[in-house]
């Protein structure tokens, strides 16, 4: 701060005195040469500064937690054989008609077991396979419940003339 600056404040219309100018320079003086021997109070930025050897290790201890959390390549190998042993357990249920809730109710750890256990299970209960009954949105099912005749279909019969 400079005098110059001190000087243009007045109060009441009255200039600061020399005296008071004085002591706000001293106790701005002093403020400074806290600050310069403690940086850290106050919010100053004084910190600790630390060697290359301890970033070094303070970095590596970081890097090796990271990769701690993250899973290894054995844990993602084991993922994507799992997803790949239930998506071929899903694709012979498919293949046979068989309910995909069975992908639920039994054990998919191994496909040739899973095809034994859903075959044994479909004799046992011949009832909860779908291969025999088609979905009543499929073509040619369902009942024509009022008699009347399909719009498109007759569209498209050959004329009987």
């Amino acid at each position: 701060m400079k005098r110059e600056f001190l000087k243009n404040f007045q109060i009441n219309g009255v200039a600061l005195p020399d005296a008071i100018i004085d002591a706000i320079m001293q106790e701005h003086t002093r403020a400074l040469e806290t600050a310069k021997a403690n940086p850290g109070a106050n919010g100053g930025t004084g910190g600790k500064i630390f060697t290359q050897e301890e970033v070094n290790r303070i970095v590596s201890e970081r890097l090796q937690r990271e990769r701690e959390k993250q899973p290894t390549e054995d844990e993602r190998e084991k993922a994507l054989k799992a997803r790949e042993v239930r998506l071929d357990c899903r694709d012979y249920l498919d293949s046979k008609k068989y309910p995909v809730e069975l992908l639920d109710v039994l054990d998919i750890s191994d496909v040739e077991k899973f095809k034994a256990a859903a075959d044994g299970l479909v004799k046992q209960f011949p009832g909860i396979s779908r291969a025999g009954t088609p979905p009543p949105y499929a073509v040619n099912t369902g009942n024509n419940l009022f008699g009347n005749p399909d719009p498109i279909a007759a569209a498209f019969k050959p004329n009987q003339t």
